[in-house]
């Protein structure tokens, strides 16, 4: 690549940003992925490096990023989850929180902490626990 490159989406593990260097890949847009090897190597760190970065050439971004945007974030609505309580949308995207058990995992030696769920609207965007 003879453009600068520029990170347009991060994951916490390396099969994740696999996923889209090959969704990506299938639209002709050449990726590089950042941090890969020390995330496979010791993948707690993922969070303290920023996650695997999946990085495009500047003039690919604005399509990668809309690519991405509609594939991969899994879309609720399909399995019947529920709709929006703002605007009543079901298209809702799901995205895991594990700071707080990676955290627990790294000072006391074991995961307490089961990871966390968030739900964000695609239409309105607003976002709710597991709780709303």
């Amino acid at each position: 690549m003879n453009a600068s490159l520029v990170t347009i989406a991060s994951f916490t593990t390396v099969p994740e940003a696999e996923l889209a260097r090959g969704l990506l890949a299938s639209h002709g847009i050449e990726v590089t992925l950042t941090n890969a090897a020390t995330v496979n190597l010791q993948w707690a760190l993922s969070n303290a490096l920023g996650g695997v970065g999946v990085q495009v050439s500047e003039q690919d971004a604005e399509e990668a990023k809309k690519i991405l945007a509609d594939r991969v974030a899994p879309v609720l609505a399909d399995e019947g989850w529920g709709a929006c309580v703002n605007c009543g949308s079901k298209s809702l995207e799901v995205q895991l929180n594990k700071r707080a058990t990676m955290w627990t995992w790294i000072l006391l030696g074991i995961p307490l902490l089961r990871p966390s769920y968030l739900y964000r609207c695609r239409d309105c965007g607003n976002e709710m626990t597991e709780t709303n």
